[in-house]
């Protein structure tokens, strides 16, 4: 099997039971489930909130990542300069905004009380993609390399719709 594949590092894996893989460092703040979190959580490394509540804003550090499904956060989610931020199925009752973010972005079918902004990501090869929201605000974007898509499924927005997401 030849290794100059861009999945290389799954072979050993997939083929040799002994073989060890690197993980990433990850911080586990709740369970499968539902969990609460009173107060404002702030996230460094990468944290998993899987039908959460967080009352409270949420801070995601630079290098860090968000991964939110099924949660509820009563604040704003800020992200500045983040590994990646991602939020799914989700409610956000207050601003969103992601800037800066070096790997991946993904805001899909999440419920925003408040203005959504993503600028200045340098993605790479990880189009961002903000899809199938409802947007009670402005939905911006602005600076992102590449631009964000929706893959066709479009975005609710009471609000104007302005920069890169114009077309979502």
């Amino acid at each position: 099997m030849p290794l100059a594949q861009p999945e290389r590092g799954l072979i050993p894996l997939l083929l040799d039971g002994a073989a060890a893989e690197g993980l990433v460092a990850g911080e586990r703040v709740y369970p499968a489930g539902s969990g609460r979190h009173a107060g404002p959580l702030t996230v460094t490394g990468v944290t998993c909130l899987d039908g959460a509540t967080v009352n409270g804003p949420v801070t995601v550090r630079p290098g860090a990542t968000l991964i939110a499904t099924g949660t509820t956060v009563n604040g704003p989610v800020t992200a500045a300069g983040a590994a990646g931020v991602f939020l799914a199925d989700s409610t956000v009752r207050g601003p969103v905004r992601i800037t800066g973010t070096t790997d991946a972005v993904a805001v899909i079918g999440t419920d925003v009380t408040g203005p959504v902004d993503i600028s200045a990501g340098t993605t790479g090869s990880d189009v961002p993609l903000v899809a199938g929201n409802s947007v009670t605000g402005p939905l911006r974007c602005t600076g992102n390399v590449p631009a964000p898509i929706s893959l066709g499924v479009a975005n609710t927005v009471r609000g104007p719709v302005t920069g890169q997401c114009a077309l979502l």
